[in-house]
């Protein structure tokens, strides 16, 4: 994982570019980790193990069919839904609506988990840096956060438990690699980690 699949990713990312920049802001997120976390997942939809069945192909918003599919095929089902591949076992409701064909729908989802995470891990380790703090909310995003929260907090490495033990440290050298190539940097807005909210301060939904 790593460059060549953002170079892969690039074309997709760049029609996403405006909701991952709109959602990011919202949330107080680096726009750059939730591209990169689309990276990880479906090469932003790129990824030839992301299926675009006819069914999702009927909910996708015009433009963007590249975002309605499924992946994770595992013991005969579908797994993963919409670029962010939401779990089936976790948001089963969420996933019923279809509302992951819709790119908005699905990025804002990736970003409310990224923000929970993000607020679980600071507030059991507030003075954790914000590289850390990143790397373990996104491993959370991929093996649930409570795990991987509680390694960090014993002094572990959180991506010990995720896909290929490496997914938060993956989405980082994403993150890295589409700063400087694809301009995707945070806002003045969000100061200069997009991770500055106040302690206890809830996101918006």
């Amino acid at each position: 994982m790593g460059v060549a699949e953002c170079k892969l990713s690039m074309a997709n990312l760049e029609k996403l570019r405006a909701i991952i920049m709109d959602k990011a802001l919202k949330y107080s997120l680096d726009p750059a980790v939730v591209a990169g976390v689309l990276v990880r997942e479906t090469w932003a939809g790129a990824m030839p193990a992301f299926k675009h069945r006819a069914v999702d192909l009927k909910k996708a918003v015009a433009g963007f069919e590249f975002c309605a599919g499924v992946g994770d095929y595992r013991r005969g089902r579908y797994n993963g839904y919409g670029i962010a591949q939401m779990d089936i076992g976790s948001y089963a409701k969420w996933i019923e609506t279809h509302n992951y064909c819709d790119p908005r729908q699905a990025i804002e989802m990736e970003c409310q988990i990224l923000a929970d995470n993000r607020r679980s891990v600071r507030a059991v380790m507030p003075h954790v840096t914000d590289s850390e703090l990143y790397k373990t909310a996104c491993a959370g995003y991929n093996a649930g956060i409570a795990r991987c929260r509680n390694r960090a907090l014993q002094g572990r490495d959180p991506d010990g438990v995720t896909t290929g033990r490496n997914y938060g440290a993956d989405v980082l050298v994403n993150a890295d690699w589409l700063h400087r190539e694809m301009g995707f940097v945070v806002t003045e807005a969000l100061g200069n980690t997009g991770a500055q909210q106040k302690e206890g301060e809830k996101d918006e939904g």
